[in-house]
């Protein structure tokens, strides 16, 4: 039987360590001395501690390790729990690494401004819209000055929030481009809203997006390649992939499409792109 000392000594940790794991009651002494209070330690319990300070260095915490050890949990149990903080290793690495990406392009890049880019997390939201052929750029800002006017006569202000333009297509097109309008929207509007004007708005729910790479864009739309320039190369930069169709989303309703009343942000939904190191077989 070992004294505290000698036994922190042979299993080469802190005294202060085997006492806050007595504390905790995940690795007790063998015997406590009932008229010195001393504790003592057998050779015996080096295996538990050793597997105690494995599982600890894997990450898993004192609470996993204790249910590990004290609840005869299965061999697949184990497999399975090692495999979930593999997978939980591997996203803070990821994101970590981004970080560090990002932190080279502003040193690389130190005109850039420290708010240009922000990736968002977004929840499912209730989109209001509708489909429209657009003949060219002026044609579809027309027709969206037209539906901001339009729109506060058939509903409340109130239920209005952020005004959106995207893409239906999978390619960029210049001409007759089938753009996608709409408005987020209160739950409270209804599912169909008749404009009147040889359209109808429908409801939709738009899914969460996970990761949305943003940039505020100041003035006409026509002018938001530069943006998007940013965006592209930001997104490059920081081993993304893009996720799907670019919005633009006017940050408050415009009263016109003077170039003054217009700010918005260009949104580019994205995933992280898995870097070659990080890549497993079956991905590959």
């Amino acid at each position: 039987m070992f004294l505290t000392g000698e036994f922190a000594k042979i299993a080469r940790v802190s005294k202060r360590l085997l006492q806050y794991y007595d504390t905790i009651g995940l690795f007790s002494p063998e015997h406590i001395d009932s008229q010195t209070g001393y504790r003592f330690y057998s050779a015996q319990q080096l295996p538990r501690l050793n597997r105690i300070l494995a599982l600890k260095d894997l990450g898993l915490t004192l609470e996993q390790i204790a249910q590990l050890l004290d609840e005869g949990i299965e061999n697949d149990d184990i497999q399975t729990m090692l495999v979930k903080q593999k997978s939980e290793l591997e996203s803070r690495i990821l994101e970590d690494l981004q970080r560090l990406r990002r932190v080279e392009m502003r040193i690389k890049s130190p005109e850039m401004g420290i708010e240009d880019v922000v990736v968002k997390n977004m929840p499912p939201q209730k989109f209001l819209s509708v489909d429209h052929f657009c003949l060219n750029a002026e044609d579809g800002m027309a027709f969206a000055l037209q539906l901001i006017q339009e729109l506060p006569k058939h509903m409340p202000q109130r239920y209005l929030q952020q005004f959106v333009v995207m893409s239906n297509n999978d390619d960029f097109i210049a001409e007759k481009v089938d753009l996608i309008f709409g408005i987020f929207v209160d739950d409270q509007v209804p599912d169909e809203i008749n404009m009147g004007s040889g359209f109808t708005l429908t409801t939709t729910v738009l899914p969460a997006i996970n990761h949305l790479a943003t940039i505020a864009h100041v003035g006409s739309p026509l002018s938001a390649h530069q943006s998007y320039g940013v965006l592209a190369r930001w997104i490059e930069a920081n081993h993304y992939v893009c996720a799907g169709n670019p919005r633009d989303t006017f940050l408050h309703i415009p009263k016109s499409m003077n170039e003054d009343d217009i700010i918005m942000e260009v949104q580019i939904p994205v995933k992280p792109q898995l870097p070659d190191t990080f890549r497993t077989e079956s991905s590959s």
